[in-house]
């Protein structure tokens, strides 16, 4: 029972999300429409109950228990993890689910996306603190947030913070787990890694930005623990908490409009909670959760009420909310901010206390007068309204009643004392949290008096880090373009070629069967069916010039690569197999997105632009054909064709005899072809996507081989992060108009720049 209770609330969401996404087919549109929006309630609603349950059993002292999501490797895959933190990580996940579904409902458009955002978030939370479990929740995550918005920056910085979870779960560093939660979070400085709010649906960001934050942080709470031998506080995590408070509040001041000022609001808040895990304290434990809890619940409310209006209910929620976030009594957020300011007193550690007193000065300052109003909700009603309300009730209920939940509170592994009846004893600290409205509001009216809004365009963006990010850009693709140009590799592929088949031929002969038996004739009919595929796939990949045929064929070696690893001599690698699948459909995916992000290039038939919509033949030249690539001639496919035919009689002929007992024969046999034909491709490539895909066929193979070696962590997450950073890397490049003439000058700063769109 527990283990359904347990993977309940992200099946759960994650059907919510599938319902609200398709359309029914009912008859009756009308009743069609009604189940669609409703039908995501009830589930959201079952995912709620299910967390409850989960986290009254936790309560209450059952065992923990592991639920493997890949039986058939005897324990050794990816798993979720029952306690009490995790069910109420669930819970307040879940909750956001809900709070998203029922929003919906005042709104033309589904909740399909919050939803789904909300049910990955789950399966990273419920992993608890399963390596493996939370490397796949990652994974998982990270492409859910790619499709609703994040894009190729968001992708980036997630697997950036999965490489630091890699190096905290299989090392003794805090600091890598601290900066991995810091990431998938939202937080300062790789705030990429969760989307922005949009302006036109900001109540959407209640599943989209809140879930992953949630996750982080519980993330944080679960996998750093506190050392006792460390003395006062931890600076490792002090540092970045600072740094996330300080920033976010900055540009959440200096924002132009209401949702960018929430979005830098939330990440200021999830700072202050790392912040109070780093006071290496057992109410610091307990002050991120209380934190945590708060924000859920606080920017859950303000994210549904945009677009109701500015009646007296939308308000007071903002004013409810408002009052949280200051710390007054007795919200849930005077919990947390007079314990995180008392610790600081109690420490002496005056500087920090006197910056992040500034830092939550600024988050608390009045709205800018020229911030416009979110657009109004389509089907804005009384009841809509009434949920923004019921968080902020319940953040005031939980902060009435905080005396009596102890054991809730003590599912962090920490406790803290109730303020309420502390005051008396530290009234500086409340004076502390009462001027924080007061220094805002002067803040504020000095920037507006002074223009200083109008003037902050170019610290907005030097604070974003977006001049760094898109100079990193136009650098990389500019030095690339002067690369090719000046070594001669283009003029010379050919007897580059014929060398590395040379290297290949002879490496493979080393690796020869025993003298002394006799070698047998053919391999299996089987790894000669597999054999043949491989080759099919690497002909696909780098002898057309298509590149929907390129991108087929690169999913189609992520597909072969899985079933290898899966079914070969070595024994099941299921995971490795499971990982294989969702990483080849995240980089078919970018690189299909960095394709249809391209310019260009010949002009279309006006005939057929007014026949068919100019999106869809726009959507098909671009798959059909790269953007000024100029045509081969015949040699230029007989010697790829050429080369493949000997890599393909290599991979026939050899006799895997020396890494038999550890590597399968037809997992060897199909590595080394998919390793050879990528460096061929490699060679003869005609386009940054073939090359792209040609590299990525090359670590296809690689890691088949290497697999059967050591079906470890960082084969599932290491390799898995390496090939998404390629593609990203790879798809600054995608697009690029041809450099004319081929000759070894300098390229025009237009022929090697910009053709990504800015980070914005």
């Amino acid at each position: 029972m527990i283990r359904a209770l347990l993977a309940a609330p992200p099946v759960l969401l994650g059907i919510a999300a599938l319902v609200a996404a398709f359309p029914w087919p009912l008859r009756n549109p009308a009743l069609a429409d009604r189940l669609r929006r409703l039908a995501p309630v009830a589930a959201a609603t079952a995912a709620v109950g299910s967390a409850l349950a989960l986290a009254a059993l936790g309560l209450r002292g059952t065992p923990p228990v592991r639920l493997i999501l890949s039986p058939w490797l005897d324990g050794d895959g990816p798993a979720l993890e029952s306690n009490a933190l995790v069910a109420i990580a669930l819970t307040v996940i879940g909750l956001l689910g809900l709070v998203a579904a029922l929003r919906a409902l005042a709104e033309e458009g589904t909740a399909a996306a919050p939803l789904a955002v909300c049910a990955a978030a789950a399966l990273m939370a419920a992993a608890g603190t399963e390596r493996l479990g939370l490397v796949f929740g990652w994974i998982v995550l990270d492409a859910t947030l790619a499709v609703v918005g994040g894009g190729r920056q968001g992708l980036l910085a997630g697997q950036a913070g999965l490489f630091m979870l890699l190096a905290g779960l299989t090392g003794t560093r805090r600091f890598y787990l601290e900066a991995a939660s810091l990431v998938r979070a939202g937080m300062y400085p790789l705030w990429w890694s969760v989307p922005r709010s949009r302006p036109a649906a900001v109540w959407q960001a209640i599943g989209i930005r809140l879930a992953p934050t949630v996750a982080g942080l519980a993330m944080a709470l679960q996998v750093i623990t506190p050392s006792r031998s460390e003395a006062g506080m931890s600076a490792a995590t002090l540092g970045p908490g600072l740094v996330a408070l300080t920033f976010g509040a900055l540009l959440a001041f200096f924002a132009r409009e209401r949702a960018a000022a929430l979005d830098w609001t939330v990440t200021a808040h999830a700072g202050l909670a790392m912040l109070a895990i780093g006071l290496v304290d057992p109410a610091g434990q307990a002050v991120a959760f209380v934190l945590m809890v708060d924000l859920a619940l606080i920017f859950g409310a303000r994210y549904a009420a945009e677009g109701l209006g500015a009646g007296r209910a939308v308000r007071l929620v903002r004013f409810g909310a408002w009052a949280s976030l200051v710390g007054l009594p007795p919200t849930l957020g005077f919990v947390g901010r007079w314990t995180v300011y008392h610790q600081l007193v109690e420490r002496q550690a005056f500087g920090p206390l006197i910056w992040v007193m500034a830092m939550s000065a600024l988050l608390v300052a009045p709205d800018h007068p020229n911030w416009l109003p979110s657009p109004r909700a389509r089907r804005a009603s009384s009841a809509a309204v009434a949920v923004p309300l019921v968080l902020v009730a319940l953040s005031l209920g939980l902060g009435l009643a905080f005396r009596w939940l102890g054991p809730i509170v003590a599912a962090s592994g920490g406790d803290v004392p109730d303020p309420m009846r502390l005051i008396t004893a530290r009234p500086s600290v409340l004076l502390l949290i009462v001027a924080g409205p007061a220094i805002g509001w002067l803040a504020r009216r000095l920037q507006v008096r002074t223009g200083m809004r109008d003037r902050s365009q170019r610290t907005r963006r030097a604070l974003r880090l977006r001049e760094p990010i898109n100079a990193t850009g136009r650098v990389l693709v500019r030095s690339g373009a002067i690369l090719q140009l000046r070594s001669g590799l283009v003029a010379g592929r050919r007897s580059l070629a014929l060398t590395l088949l040379a290297v290949v031929a002879t490496s493979v002969a080393l690796v020869g069967g025993d003298a002394a038996r006799p070698a047998p004739a053919w391999p299996p009919v089987g790894q000669i069916a597999l054999l043949a595929l491989a080759i099919g796939i690497i002909a696909t990949v780098i002898l057309p010039r298509a590149p929907a045929l390129t991108l087929g064929g690169l999913g189609a070696a992520y597909v072969l690569g899985a079933v290898v690893v899966f079914g070969g001599d070595g024994g099941a690698r299921g995971v490795i197999a499971a990982i294989k699948l969702i990483v080849g459909l995240i980089v078919v995916t970018m690189l299909s997105l960095s394709i249809l992000q391209a310019p260009l290039g010949p002009r279309t038939d006006p005939r057929t632009e007014r026949r068919i919509d100019r999106q869809i033949v726009s959507t098909a030249r671009r798959l059909r054909q790269v953007p000024g690539t100029a045509g081969r001639v015949r040699s230029d496919r007989l010697v790829p064709a050429l080369a493949l035919a000997i890599v393909a009689l290599v991979g026939l002929g050899m006799q895997p005899g020396v890494l038999a007992p550890y590597v399968g024969a037809g997992v060897l046999r199909i590595g080394i072809v998919l390793a050879s034909g990528g460096v061929i491709g490699t060679v003869f490539a005609g386009s940054a996507l073939q090359l792209a895909a040609s590299v990525l066929l090359a670590l296809i193979g690689s890691e088949a081989i290497y697999a059967s070696l050591d079906a470890g962590l960082l084969v599932s997450g290491g390799l898995a992060g390496l090939q998404l950073l390629f593609t990203i890397v790879a798809s600054f490049f995608i697009g690029q108009s041809p450099l004319s003439g081929g000759t070894p000058n300098e390229p025009a700063r237009g022929d090697a720049a910009s053709v990504q769109p800015e980070v914005v």
